[in-house]
């Protein structure tokens, strides 16, 4: 059965302040400090993202190898339940 605190919700786009940082640096607006600064945030979050889709990958795998089974369905259940218990939750 598949492992229920490994499930996550994934934010694929950046938040809301890190955008307007991104457009106020892409208008000549900051310093290259802060142009760092931003370039280490996204980095850190485009690992963070890469890293939940492995694992979502794995379940996916798990999932198609027992498709039909109790098991499966147990495992859709508990993921189904995580998801809308933890909605917009990011770990």
């Amino acid at each position: 059965m598949a492992s229920s605190s490994l499930i996550t919700t994934l934010h694929p786009s950046p938040t809301p302040h890190q955008q307007q940082q991104a457009d106020n640096c892409l208008n000549g607006e900051c310093s290259i400090d802060d142009v760092n600064d931003l370039l280490i945030q996204l980095r850190v979050q485009v690992k963070n993202l890469k890293s939940q889709v492995g694992e979502l990958e794995k379940y996916e795998q798990q999932l198609t190898q027992m498709n039909g089974t109790p098991a499966a369905r147990d495992a859709l259940k508990d993921i189904i339940k995580v998801r809308t218990s933890k909605k917009g939750e990011m770990r």
